[in-house]
C-alpha cells in the first residue's frame, strides 16, 4: 500500500489516515475511528488509489500522542509526527507464496488459526493478561505444545500487527510466515559452480577443432592436456593459505561440473566416467608425463 499524502485544506501540514495512526499508536483501526468520532478530519489522503479521511497529528488524543512519541524515540525519531510520516504501507513478503517452503507455509496456516480469536479480540480492544492467556491457549491447541512463557507469543502478535499496517486483514497468510521463510535460500553448490565461466578453456577446446560426434584417441589426449594446463594455471594463482586451498578446491569442483555438463562424452573418455574421482589421478599422471598429451 503506497500512501500518498495529499493535503486538501491544510497546505503543507502532514495528514494521517486511520491505518497509520493505528499502526503508530498500537491501536485497532476501529478504535481509532471510535476515538476520533468527535474530531473533524483535517483533509484527505490517497491510500491505494482511494481517498481516505485523515487527521493532523496535533488533533490526536494526548495519550495516543504520548504512545506514538514513545515508539518514535525507540526507533530513533525526534518526534512522533515524523515517526508516523515514516511508516511504510502494507507489508509484503519478499518472496512469492509459491517460493516459500511447504513446511513454512503449513506453519503459517497453523499460526493464523492459532491467532484468529486473539486478533479478533485485539480489534475489539481486548488487551493485557486476558488477551495473552487466550493466545497461549489457542497456540497450544493448534501446535500441540505450550510456549514456555508469553514473551514469544507477544512477539508473534506484535509482528503480525506491524505487518498488517493497520488494515486488520487477518486473512493474509503471509502475515504469519516465520522470518526464516522469508530468506531466499542459498544456491546449492551445483548452482554456485555454474557461476564460474570457463571461457579460456572453452576457447582452447574450440581451437582444437574437436569433432564431438566422432572423437579420436588423439582428440581425447589433447582435450585432457588443455584441461590440465588450464587447471594448473588457475589453481596456481591460489595461495597456500587456508582460504587459498579452499578456493582451489572450489575451482576444481566447478571445473569438473563444467566438464560434466559441457563436454560429458569427451570428458568421460579423456578423464574417466567418474570425473570427480579420476580427475586427481589423471592430473598426476599427466604431470609425470612432463605435461604433454
Amino acid at each position: 500500500m503506497n500512501t500518498k499524502e495529499n493535503s486538501r485544506e491544510t497546505g503543507a501540514t502532514a495528514l494521517f489516515p486511520a491505518s497509520k495512526i493505528a499502526r503508530g499508536a498500537g491501536l485497532a483501526r476501529q478504535s481509532v475511528y471510535s476515538g476520533l468520532e468527535g474530531v473533524a478530519p483535517a483533509g484527505t489522503v490517497m491510500v491505494d488509489g482511494k481517498s481516505a479521511t485523515a487527521w493532523r497529528y496535533e488533533d490526536l488524543p494526548r495519550d495516543w500522542r504520548v504512545e506514538v512519541t514513545r515508539r518514535a524515540v525507540n526507533h530513533g525519531f525526534e518526534s512522533g509526527e515524523r515517526f508516523l510520516a515514516s511508516l511504510a504501507g502494507l507489508w509484503k513478503a519478499p518472496l512469492p507464496w509459491s517460493e516459500i517452503p511447504e513446511k513454512q507455509r503449513a506453519k503459517a496456516v497453523k499460526l493464523q488459526k492459532a491467532m484468529d480469536r486473539t486478533l479478533a479480540a485485539w480489534s475489539e480492544g481486548v488487551r493485557g493478561a486476558e488477551l495473552e492467556q487466550m493466545g497461549l491457549e489457542d497456540y497450544q491447541r493448534e501446535f500441540g505444545y505450550a510456549l514456555k512463557d508469553g514473551r514469544h507469543w507477544r512477539r508473534l502478535l506484535q509482528r503480525t500487527i506491524e505487518r498488517d499496517a493497520g488494515e486488520e486483514n487477518w486473512q493474509r497468510l503471509e502475515l504469519f510466515l516465520p522470518e526464516r521463510a522469508l530468506l531466499r535460500p542459498k544456491a546449492p553448490r551445483a548452482v554456485a559452480r555454474r557461476e564460474y565461466v570457463h571461457r579460456e578453456l572453452a576457447a582452447k577446446v574450440e581451437d582444437l577443432q574437436i569433432d564431438r560426434k566422432a572423437t579420436t584417441l588423439d582428440d581425447c589426449a589433447y582435450f585432457g592436456d588443455a584441461v590440465f594446463h588450464y587447471y594448473e594455471k588457475q589453481a596456481g594463482e591460489c595461495t597456500d593459505s587456508r582460504e587459498g586451498r579452499r578456493d582451489r578446491r572450489l575451482f576444481r569442483d566447478s571445473l569438473i561440473h563444467y566438464l560434466s555438463e559441457t563436454f560429458p562424452d569427451l570428458a568421460s573418455r579423456a578423464i574417466g566416467s567418474e570425473l570427480k574421482k579420476r580427475f586427481d589421478e589423471k592430473l598426476k599422471k599427466w604431470q609425470q608425463q612432463v605435461r604433454t598429451p
